[in-house]
């Protein structure tokens, strides 16, 4: 019925909904009967706000009245609580009071500590539940015109007092709208009463609160029609600008105090430090400071980093001003009122980037900004990152081609359009950029001598020589007429010199390119010796080279070359020079020792891979084999032996590194040294690895806690370390620890050698350990899967050799623990994804993976009671692809590999469906099984598994399965094909009684 109520737009038919609403309004709270009464109400409202429904409209009147009864009651309730309260307090015994203040206190000294300091939120007072109720804020913000002085109270009230529960007013579409209706003003006060979080607890992007609308699929962080800025500024532009201008100055500070605080930990932050945030710039024809950083001034195109309410409301903003433009509105009026109030960088980026856009119109207002050299440079690095990031979409149709410009090409704009004193009044705003850079310099630069000013001044005075039409030049050339502006030859000159550093970065882009993230895609291309040679050449001269590069640049760059460089030559066999190999030998050998510049703000959980320690401890081992013998004599010059130890120490200093991920990236490395055969002399390299493998975890336990640190320390467990690990409680293992020497021991343990009977031992004994320490927890400690990703790597290795064993005992490990289970098994069937041979092992191994865990369930354990909330196991007894961000550090060989057939599997979905009939995710799971086959072989098996699903409990399915919908209106020809038309007609119509809209259509 409800689906019969609404028209094409979705909302409901106002005239054919009305009796019903009539009926329900006899109800003292009707919006408590149940979703779909409360849908409907909601929906009635927006439909009388579309429809602009003026005020006193007598059914929205009743709404409102009811309303209003409601909050009232609950401030009586609320009133007689306390009184109780009162009443219990005053009778409290001397113990109880003394009691009270001591508990009191306690707390107190225990938040005291906690986080950042910073002022503490002020206690506000107490708001009853009933009124900030979403439902209740929501359909008083949706009364509109008929809101009325006591209905602006209620909201007024939860703004002071709740300000957060204030959200479904201005979040949910049309409520915006609906109170611009009300009065002009209400609207702009709500909206800065919800974003603006002034307490300053930082709990908050940036001091605004974010948006939480409910949601309608799939949209964009920010967007010009997400929250209520576009009603805001279409009905009262003048109050909406000023509250905006409030938020995003209050944004732009509080990131500067953020940011100014990362490196004064439980320091206040002083003035000198927010300084670097203030940029005084005289565009309105006073010298004014405007706070932020490059990220602020981005927040209009929706592509920095910041609060993306923010964001949303600058897009809204943009449009607005195109639209007051198109109807004849002065633009020297719409900039005047954009800046009034203003003190961020944000609403100046707006307004730079929509004077460029109507250039035509802009005259002379863009003068001031054509003089300030920060301006330029924004605009520069914005052309830049939108070049290679996604800025905000879709854009708009006045001068959208003008996004691509910077200031460069809008100075040549006008010049070339201006007339002979046009021309001479932008020659002088060029004097004053480079005048203005100037006075920058030697306030910066204090006692700097005139060469050093001058070397600080070239770029800008190639920037002014475009507002010079003396510069331009015109010729004629194979398909038209080229003009360009040509910087007088001393300034060419002076840029030559800053372009060779220009030019060493960009060298290192391509080479960071072409050795780490294009040797990381299935489409990477092998590179000859001559390229290997040339590029170890350019890596040392970025290296080498005095030059403005960042440390960052010149390690990690010739690190990854240098790194492939030596896998190339001693295991490929590929030549390469003498001095290129004493250069990558050394460059590896130095960050293996730690001389290369430390990531900031490393810590355990750093996630930078193509860092120069990842590099250098991915190649380190293979420094330790007897292939490296020559290499390391041509080092030497002797007989090797100092070179082996430098590469044993450095290989050991990166098995005890900070990070995670280069103990990880080592034990990798390591898969080449298990292959080589022992020599035959000692001692051997794979001794030599062994003792690398364990020396990654030695710190995987944690001690006693320590008062004075608020920590508990890293303890090194000492031989044996099976041993140690028995004595260790689960619950002060440090898991993270141990997977670099899982991952390390498994290929030794397949490989063979001298040390595999002693790597399986130790392997055993990891393994056992990162159970226990992952069961310790009632809360799972491996939300990404990680952990299990690693373990079922090795464990898939294993059984590859026939050994199957270890995945079942995991498995019973975790028989009465749905979320580990179901982080393995997910993870099992990724490792798989991985190579062949492991694909091959699962494909193997699946249906009696299956089959046990579902006699566990049968036996009477728990691995399909997740609950409501958190993951069980069963959704992941049918493999379904990882995703490519489910894990950081997959090892993909070529590209993933599908490496379940559903054909071959009919038994195991058949022994399967009987447990998950009724469950959306299983529902979920099944079709993006069968997602590799073609539509006509999906509807084929899938139909009968889908029905067989959903038909014993439609309403369990119905708008909590994401992908129901969308594959039965793909398959409905398929299905009509193979004779299933009646089978999904009997799905769809089930579906559609419980509730799927979009399945109307469809419904007979």
């Amino acid at each position: 019925m409800d689906q019969r109520l609404r028209g094409e737009t979705g909302l409901v038919r106002i005239v054919a909904v009305e009796p019903l609403v009539r009926l329900l309004l006899d109800d003292e709270t009707p919006w408590q009967a149940g979703d779909h009464v409360r849908d409907l109400l909601r929906d009635w409202l927006r439909a009388l706000v579309r429809d602009d429904t003026a005020t006193g409209y007598p059914l929205r009147v009743r709404l409102h009245d009811r309303l209003i009864a409601t909050c009232a009651a609950a401030d009586r309730r609320s009133e007689e609580e306390r009184a109780t309260a009162a009443a219990a307090r005053a009778t409290r015994s001397p113990e109880e009071i003394q009691e009270e203040r001591r508990t009191t206190a306690l707390r107190s000294r225990l938040r005291s500590g906690i986080g950042y300091p910073r002022s503490r939120r002020p206690r506000r007072p107490d708001v009853p539940r009933e009124i900030t109720d979403e439902t209740t804020v929501e359909f008083l913000a949706l009364l509109g015109p008929d809101l009325s002085e006591d209905g602006e109270s209620v909201l007024r009230r939860v703004a002071n007092d709740a300000p957060a529960w204030l959200r479904p007013a201005v979040e949910e579409p049309f409520t915006g709208r609906a109170l611009a209706m009300y009065r002009r003003g209400f609207l702009a006060e709500v909206t800065e009463a919800y974003y603006l979080d002034e307490d300053g607890t930082g709990v908050h992007e940036d001091g605004i609160r974010d948006h939480h609308s409910r949601g309608f699929g799939v949209r964009p962080l920010a967007a010009w029609y997400r929250g209520p800025f576009m009603a805001l500024f279409q009905s009262d532009f003048h109050n909406g600008v000023a509250v905006l201008n409030r938020m995003l100055n209050h944004a732009a500070l509080t990131r500067a105090r953020v940011l100014a605080g990362h490196d004064s930990y439980r320091a206040p932050v002083n003035g000198h430090s927010l300084a670097a945030y203030d940029n005084e710039l005289d565009i309105t024809g006073t010298r004014r400071t405007y706070i932020g950083d490059g990220h602020v001034w981005l927040w209009y195109r929706g592509s920095g980093v910041g609060p993306y309410p923010c964001m949303s409301a600058l897009q809204a903003l943009e449009r607005v001003c195109d639209q007051l433009i198109d109807i004849g509105i002065p633009l020297p009026n719409i900039v005047d009122m954009l800046l009034v109030g203003c003190e961020n960088l944000a609403m100046v980026g707006l307004v730079v980037g929509l004077l460029v856009r109507h250039l035509e119109h802009a005259d002379r207002l863009l003068d001031p900004y054509l003089a300030e050299p920060m301006i330029w440079h924004e605009e520069f690095s914005r052309v830049v990152h939108e070049t290679r990031r996604l800025a905000a979409a879709p854009d708009h149709p006045t001068g959208r081609e003008r996004r691509q410009w910077s200031l460069r090409e809008t100075a040549m704009f006008l010049v070339l359009r201006a007339d002979d004193q046009r021309a001479d009044e932008l020659r002088l705003v060029g004097q004053q950029l480079v005048a203005t850079m100037e006075s920058l310099v030697r306030e910066s630069s204090g006692e700097a001598d005139a060469t050093d000013i001058e070397e600080q001044l070239v770029t800008v005075r190639a920037w002014a020589s475009g507002l010079d039409r003396n510069t331009y030049e015109a010729q004629i050339v194979e398909g038209g007429l080229l003009i360009q502006s040509n910087p007088p030859k001393e300034i060419v000159q002076a840029l030559q010199e800053v372009n060779v550093d220009v030019g060493r970065a960009q060298e290192a882009a391509r080479l960071m390119l072409r050795y780490h993230v294009n040797l990381k895609r299935d489409t990477a291309q092998a590179i000859s010796a001559e390229d290997l040679t040339a590029d170890l050449a350019v890596a040392q001269d970025i290296h080498e080279a005095l030059s403005t590069l960042s440390p960052r640049d010149r390690w990690d760059t010739p690190t990854a070359v240098a790194a492939v460089a030596l896998e190339a030559h001693l295991l490929h066999n590929v030549a390469v020079p003498e001095h290129a190999l004493r250069f990558a030998v050394g460059i590896i050998l130095r960050v293996g020792e730690g001389e290369a510049s430390p990531l900031r703000f490393e810590y355990e959980e750093t996630y930078f891979e193509q860092a120069a320690d990842r590099s250098a401890a991915r190649v380190l081992p293979l420094l330790l084999t007897p292939n490296a013998a020559a290499l390391r004599a041509l080092i030497d010059g002797s007989d090797s032996s100092q070179t082996y130890q430098r590469s044993m120490a450095a290989a050991r200093n990166l098995a005890r590194a900070v990070a995670h991920e280069v103990r990880l990236h080592l034990a990798r490395g390591l898969d080449h040294v298990w292959g080589i055969p022992c020599p035959q002399d000692r001692p051997c390299h794979h001794e030599a690895a062994l003792q690398l493998s364990t020396e990654t975890m030695r710190e995987c336990a944690f001690g006693d806690w320590d008062v004075n640190t608020g920590q508990r320390p890293l303890v090194y467990l000492g031989d044996p370390v099976v041993a140690s690990l028995a004595a260790t409680a689960g619950d002060a293992i440090y898991v993270s620890r141990l997977d670099p020497a899982i991952r390390a021991l498994a290929p030794a343990v397949l490989a063979n050698i001298c040390i595999s009977k002693v790597a399986r031992e130790l392997f055993d004994a990891f393994l056992s350990t990162h159970r226990r320490a992952l069961l310790a927890y009632d809360q799972d400690m491996d939300h990404r899967g990680t952990h299990a990703l690693v373990a079922a790597r090795a464990l898939l290795a294993i059984a590859t050799e026939g050994d199957d064993t270890p995945i079942f005992e995991h498995i019973l490990a975790y028989q009465d623990s749905p979320v580990r289970l179901d982080s393995f098994l997910r993870a099992l069937s990724a490792a798989a994804e991985e190579s062949p041979v492991r694909a091959a092992t699962a494909r193997r191994m699946w249906p009696t993976v299956v089959n046990y865990v579902i006699r566990l369930k049968v036996s009477g354990h728990t691995p399909f009671e997740g609950g409501r909330y958190t993951r069980d196991a069963l959704p992941a007894l049918i493999p379904n692809p990882a995703g490519e961000v489910a894990y950081l550090y997959r090892e993909v060989e070529t590209k993933p590999i599908v490496w379940w057939e559903p054909a071959t599997l009919l038994p195991v979905v058949k022994q399967w469906l009987p447990h998950a009939r009724g469950n959306p995710t299983c529902v979920d799971q099944i079709l993006s099984f069968l997602s590799s086959m073609e539509t006509a072989e999906q509807a084929r098996l899938g139909m009968p598994w889908i029905e067989d699903l959903v038909l014993p409990n439609p309403d369990g399915i119905t708008n909590r399965s994401f992908l129901i919908t969308s594959w039965l209106i793909e398959i409905r020809p398929a299905a009509a094909d193979a004779g299933l038309l009646h089978d999904w007609q009997r799905v769809v119509d089930s579906l559609v009684v419980a509730g799927a809209s979009r399945l109307a259509p469809y419904s007979e």
